[in-house]
């Protein structure tokens, strides 16, 4: 199966045709998993994983190698590049430091999941009160997730 675009849920089941593992370039298969999704494996290793939901997660294994950084941009969303040694993701002229297990939708956008995302801005306003930066009445530990956006709002960290 030649394949040179990212691949999608529905093309992958059209082109597995009842298969459970495809040969895609070399030493790099995509394989059904009984739970649905798709593992993306070079020389045996998971480097991708295709969710049932749509949604990418990333690994490069350990092995930060050419081959690897071409199968992910080759056949997953991501677009990955390497400056001074290490590896980013660029989305729409931005760079996103690339990390083992991260996590992108379809479009190639990185997902952001809300408990990350509340421990961030937790851990922004702590700080920021360690600073002396901000006042708030309880500390972030202590405030509920709605306390803790609308503190985040309040101070700019986010905009909604």
């Amino acid at each position: 199966m030649q394949v040179d675009t990212p691949l999608t849920k529905c093309g992958l089941k059209k082109s597995m045709k009842g298969w459970k593992r495809r040969k895609l370039a070399g030493n790099t298969y995509v394989e059904l998993q009984d739970d649905g999704e798709y593992h993306l494996k070079l020389h045996g290793k998971v480097i991708a994983v295709l969710h049932v939901n749509g949604e990418w997660t990333l690994s490069h294994c350990g092995y930060r190698t050419r081959t690897t950084k071409d199968r992910l941009n080759r056949f997953t969303p991501a677009r990955i590049f390497q400056k001074a040694g290490e590896w980013y993701h660029q989305i729409r002229r931005v760079d996103i430091p690339f990390y083992n297990g991260l996590r992108l939708n379809h479009d190639g956008y990185p997902v952001v999941r809300r408990e990350d995302a509340l421990r961030e801005m937790r851990e922004l306003l702590t700080e920021m009160m360690m600073d002396g930066e901000v006042t708030l009445d309880a500390g972030p530990d202590d405030m509920t997730d709605e306390q803790v956006v609308k503190a985040a709002c309040e101070f700019h960290l986010i905009g909604i």
